[in-house]
């Protein structure tokens, strides 16, 4: 794992609609990287030209994987909400997209799957005046459940077109009408307030 692989995966996400085949252990190996990288910083003199270079690519790789997960964060979120209007069972069939996914992706693709179509099926409850029922994500432990963090990311559904624009994360976006999107809080936030978006919660008591 090097910056010129991560540049090369992110430029292979940004020229294709759909979710490009990665290792199933990509992110432990970008961390695995990362740690190795601020091993080394951390064992050669601070001013040095060596310590420069080193923190250069530290700084860029956090940079670049990042951009990578929001990404492919997305497209996850698209194939969720396309599955989750035709699936069958709670989880739907995911086969034909398992082998791009790694295997945490995959575990998420599953739980927001189940998310959307229960939520989906509590709105037309809701709409019918049948009795809501509580939407538990992703829950083995039915008593207890399991929550999905996303630290500065906002989930959000897209009310109109939106013609292509800069994220606050430097990250460029086209969204259409009633895309399921990840984008940072605060382009999230700036969507929200002109009315062309909706934040969606993914965990009770997620909203502010």
């Amino acid at each position: 794992m090097d910056v010129s692989l991560l540049k090369d995966l992110l430029d292979r996400e940004r020229s294709s609609s759909s979710l490009q085949r990665v290792e199933k252990d990509l992110y432990a190996n970008i961390g695995a990287y990362m740690k190795n990288l601020e091993k080394k910083l951390a064992e050669v003199p601070k001013e040095s030209k060596k310590s420069f270079f080193l923190d250069d690519e530290l700084k860029s790789a956090k940079k670049l994987s990042k951009f990578l997960f929001e990404k492919r964060m997305g497209k996850i979120i698209n194939i969720a909400a396309r599955t989750a209007k035709t699936a069958k069972t709670a989880k739907g069939d995911l086969t034909s997209d398992r082998d791009a996914l790694t295997r945490e992706e995959y575990e998420m693709l599953e739980r927001l799957v189940e998310m959307i179509k229960c939520g989906r099926e509590n709105i037309l409850k809701i709409m019918n005046e049948e009795k809501a029922y509580k939407m538990v994500v992703g829950s083995k432990d039915k008593k207890k459940g399991k929550k999905m963090e996303m630290k500065g990311i906002c989930l959000a559904r897209s009310l109109k077109d939106v013609p292509e624009f800069m994220g606050s994360n430097g990250e460029s976006y086209i969204i259409h009408e009633e895309d399921i999107i990840t984008l940072p809080e605060e382009t999230a936030k700036m969507l929200i307030k002109s009315g062309l978006a909706i934040k969606l919660i993914l965990n009770e008591g997620d909203a502010r």
